[in-house]
């Protein structure tokens, strides 16, 4: 590798500086007349700055800090940024900023002391306040890589007494400058790494080993603990061992990047040695003459393999060409530009980079001569923002799910209603009431697929009654067969005398129908069989077991599949997990039915192996008490005769129509409207009595929750009822004044409205 000389230490510090990710401001003191410092004012800064602020180099030289940022007066950052050119203390902290140009709404400053200035690192931190999670993993890392302390020299002879401490080492130890001098180190080592100690030394000095590097909790005068760590080597005269001689480093505080940055050489590349990100130097054509060490953890290459190689050959295939198009425009015209790469190491992972690429000019020529590189890992910053797009996406999907379950359960409250009527309508002996009879069926199975929809979606509740799993997979087995295709066989087997559980038949037909699915393509290849069984299972206690004592009901769903590894089966809950292939799955499946289970106060469990098939077991507690809710008696074809006015207020034609039809021909007065603005209308200009006002929930110009409100104000004796298909009850409720509003939910069937109706209006206090 290339080695940096000292005469150039300073040029390329500035050139590290220009190519760093961070954004670098040197800020002087604006003094008033009495000498002190009332702003401060801008006197150099990178490009990294300038991007952040939004705003071009020249256009910034010379301003006040409070002109560009006035946030830092507002929130007290001035005054404790001029209280550092007093006090020499660094300080270390995070401002919400906003302005014209400014990107960034969160910077993280890092202010130290320079002359009669201040010297600003500065890092754009919006991106990691929004996903906390990586925020915290990425300041962990920032921290550990700029908490070092600065360095301090000391000198110990053969027993271990200092006979030399520079005044940086004993500030670090909590003592005065030379004050440590005539001690023994062992004093300043936590009482557990003594031995250690010993040993290290020892050893060092009796097996003349040059140079050790060791960290340890070292005990300062005040009581408070450090974390050093030291390069200890051999102190030679005249070929005789005299003692050990030791640079040391407070690992605990902040300093070192600044320091680093302020220093030689050697501390320079002590720096970049220790970064997380990846910094390298590259010749005019793009092949290494340096590269930091860290490439070894990230790309499992380590310098030295790196060597003379061209940094395309690590990147994919697809980002070359743009790669070698930047290098061109700042051969061209110098400058730095910043990208997004995917490189491939040893193990031919890709691992997504954002690297900074800085021309590096001849100071004599002006030529561009190579290049300065600092790329950042950002594999995990991608894969969290391609979650949070599916996160997105999902959303969507939902919305749209319930807005057709919405449109859907209008037009099956139209078909199932005018079927009723239909089916009044035909005699007893006419074989067309069997064939209206199958529409009334397809419609109920219809209304089912919309429930599913509005779970889906997240706009039904789960409401647990007493269930019988038997029943359930009776139920849904009949239709698995023609849902999975001719290649799965599906069996069933249902064990007699199941204990009745509390769960949500809808919820729970989605775990069989999700679980089946999931077999299905376990069998996609070959085909197979997919076995339901049921079972009775007593569970003991044990210190083992997460689950309570007690009776179960069991359902597992069997198949013949390919299997899963542990691997695969230690993850398969997590939400967005999935072994298909990209665009086939999107891993919500299994844990939809996992969320289900446990909210049903159950546990659910796999059993698998590659070529072995998968078994998953689902239990349910017994629920103490219930009875199996018996199956609905077929409703009477007497249809109950009524009196009464009746205001409908619906913006869907088919559903408006039918209510208007079934009403009127069981005796009662119907008043219609499309819309809320169009049904007070109506009200007002009735001049008798309305008895109840039947009203749509979303309608165009005022929807259902604003006209019950207004409709009760002007007519406060009129029972007033909600018709919705799109929301659950319980957020419907919430919206409205009286959380007691009565609510039919869609479809309904001619005999269920006439009901309802009659059971308000029966209710209704007399006048």
């Amino acid at each position: 590798m290339t080695s940096f000389s000292s005469p150039d230490a300073d040029r390329r510090l500035r050139a590290a500086i220009a190519a760093s990710l961070d954004a670098f401001i040197l800020l002087e003191a604006v003094r008033d007349a009495s000498g002190a410092v009332t702003d401060l004012r801008m006197a150099e800064l990178n490009h990294r700055a300038e991007r952040l602020l939004g705003r071009p180099r020249e256009a910034l030289l010379g301003r006040l800090v409070t002109e560009v940022l006035p946030q830092v007066r507002e929130t007290g950052l001035l005054a404790r940024a001029i209280r550092v050119l007093d006090t020499g203390e660094s300080l270390d902290e995070e401002l919400r900023v906003s302005g014209p140009g400014i990107e960034a709404e969160w910077l993280r400053h890092q202010i130290v002391k320079l002359d009669d200035g201040l010297a600003v690192t500065s890092r754009d931190i919006t991106e990691g306040k929004r996903v906390e999670a990586s925020l915290r993993a990425s300041e962990e890392r920032y921290r550990l890589l700029v908490e070092s302390a600065t360095d301090g020299i000391y000198r110990i002879d053969p027993r271990g007494i200092f006979t030399y401490a520079n005044p940086i080492a004993s500030r670090v130890l909590g003592m005065g400058d030379g004050t440590i001098v005539g001690r023994s180190y062992l004093d300043f080592v936590r009482p557990d790494y003594r031995q250690e100690a010993i040993e290290l030394y020892t050893r060092q000095i009796r097996q003349r080993v040059p140079v050790t590097y060791w960290e340890f909790p070292a005990l300062r005068t005040d009581g408070r603990e450090v974390w050093v760590g030291q390069n200890v080597q051999l102190d030679h005269r005249d070929g005789e061992v005299v003692g050990l001689a030791a640079v040391a480093r407070d690992i605990t505080a902040r300093r070192a990047m600044e320091e680093a940055l302020r220093q030689s050489e050697e501390r320079y590349r002590f720096v970049t040695e220790h970064s997380r990100d990846m910094l390298a130097r590259l010749t005019r054509d793009g092949r290494f003459e340096y590269v930091s060490p860290v490439c070894e953890s990230l790309l499992g290459v380590g310098p030295a393999d790196l060597q003379g190689r061209r940094f395309d050959e690590l990147c994919d295939a697809d980002d070359v060409a743009g790669l070698r198009a930047v290098h061109e425009r700042l051969a061209a015209r110098g400058g730095v530009e910043t990208t997004t790469l995917r490189m491939h190491g040893r193990a031919g992972t890709p691992v997504w980079f954002e690297t900074t690429h800085q021309a590096i000019v001849d100071d004599a020529g002006g030529a561009v001569t190579g290049f300065l590189t600092v790329s950042r890992d950002i594999t995990e910053r991608r894969k969290l923002e391609e979650d949070l797009r599916h996160v997105q996406k999902m959303e969507a999907v939902g919305q749209l799910a319930g807005g057709v379950a919405h449109d859907f359960n209008n037009l099956l409250t139209a078909i199932r209603g005018f079927s009723d009527v239909l089916f009044q309508s035909i005699r007893a002996d006419d074989p067309r009431r069997a064939d209206v009879l199958e529409i009334c069926k397809a419609t109920d199975r219809a209304a089912t697929l919309t429930r599913q929809l509005l779970a889906f979606s997240r706009r039904q509740v789960m409401r647990p009654e007493p269930l019988n799993l038997n029943t359930v997979v009776a139920d849904l087995a009949r239709i698995l067969q023609r849902l999975l295709g001719e290649g799965v066989t599906v069996a069933t087997r249902l064990a007699d005398g199941l204990p009745i559980v509390r769960a949500d038949p809808g919820q729970m037909e989605q775990v069989l129908l999700n679980l089946a699915l999931n077999a299905r393509d376990a069998m996609a290849e070959r085909g197979g069989t997919l076995t339901i069984e049921t079972a009775v299972e007593t569970l003991q206690a044990s210190p083992e077991a997460r689950h309570a004592p007690g009776r179960y009901a069991v359902l597992r769903v069997i198949d013949t599949g390919t299997g899963m590894t542990p691997e695969v089966r230690a993850r398969l809950f997590e939400p967005f997990f999935t072994t298909k292939p990209r665009g086939r799955g999107t891993g919500l499946g299994l844990s939809m039915v996992y969320g289900i289970v446990t909210q049903s106060g159950g546990f659910i469990t796999v059993d698998s192996a590659p070529g072995r098939g998968a078994s998953f077991a689902i239990h349910l507690p017994a629920a103490h008490g219930a009875a199996e809710p018996a199956r609905p008696a077929p409703r009477s074809r007497v249809v109950a005769r009524g009196s009464g006015t009746i205001l409908v207020a619906e913006d869907s034609e088919g559903v408006l129509v039918l209510a208007q039809r079934i009403l009127r021909d069981a005796g009662y007065e119907v008043l219609t409207a499309r819309d809320g603005v169009e049904a007070l209308d109506v009200a007002r200009h009735h001049a008798g009595e309305i008895d109840l006002l039947l009203t749509d929930v979303m309608m165009p110009r005022m929807n259902g929750g604003e006209l019950a409100r207004a409709f009760a104000a002007e007519r406060p004796d009129a029972v007033i009822a909600i018709m919705s298909g799109y929301m659950d009850e319980d957020a419907l409720r919430r919206t409205l004044d009286d959380p007691e509003t009565p609510i039919l939910q869609k479809p309904f069937s001619a005999a269920s409205l006439l009901e309802r109706v009659s059971a308000l209006l029966v209710r209704a206090p007399a006048a």
